[in-house]
């Protein structure tokens, strides 16, 4: 069906950004309705959800409505109001698929412009302040831990831990990530590594690296 799988990453909701941004769309709509009674964000769910669907989204200008069902939402008020003139009971059901086609066709067509478009723009500010970054296996790394602790001051905290090891090179933005001489190496993005320049190393990184050398 021409879907790539993805691998996300931990402490990292760009690697899944459409999933994320919807979810603090969904999550600031709800705060309107559960402010008083957070307990009851489920029941304000389904009307929470239709709000989402009948608005524009920004990167394609069109609602989701729109683009699945080739309409606007009939919206609560609206169902006290007449129909519009346009409409007519009449209207043969072949006619009506055809019409519908043209326009779910003339959605896309514009919503793919718009998000080209909105793809461009957030390339363009993100590079500005991206760096490339590479590490080779083996190679000592800090790792960037912003977990919170009860009773723990998050501003007195170092949050970079290390020195660790690079254990595999994933792709250009994930790494594998050992920490513990037992432990499974596990994946980060390559934001939350930056590299250690000290001499002073546990001793199961020097015989992981001495291991590493002999391969």
């Amino acid at each position: 069906m021409g879907i790539d799988k993805t691998h996300s990453t931990s402490m990292r909701p760009q690697a899944n950004g459409l999933v994320e941004r919807f979810n603090r769309t969904l999550v600031s709509i709800l705060k309107a309705f559960c402010e008083n009674n957070q307990n009851a964000w489920d029941i304000y769910l389904q009307q929470s959800v239709m709000a989402y669907r009948s608005f524009p989204q920004n990167s394609t200008k069109i609602s989701p409505n729109k683009m699945v069902c080739g309409r606007e939402i009939t919206l609560p008020l609206q169902a006290f109001t007449s129909r519009p003139a346009a409409f007519s009971d009449e209207q043969h059901v072949e006619d009506y698929v055809f019409d519908l086609q043209d326009q779910l066709k003339a959605c896309h067509e514009i919503a793919r412009k718009n998000i080209k478009a909105a793809a461009t723009y957030q390339k363009r500010h993100y590079d500005v302040g991206s760096k490339r970054k590479s590490y080779a296996t083996g190679q000592l790394v800090w790792l960037h831990d912003p977990t919170r602790k009860v009773g723990i001051c998050t501003k007195l905290k170092n949050k970079w831990k290390g020195p660790y090891l690079i254990s595999r090179r994933v792709d250009d933005l994930v790494y594998m990530v050992k920490q513990t001489a037992c432990g499974k190496a596990k994946a980060y993005h390559v934001d939350r590594i930056q590299p250690y320049k000290g001499t002073k190393l546990p001793r199961w990184i020097q015989r992981e690296k001495m291991e590493i050398c002999n391969v």
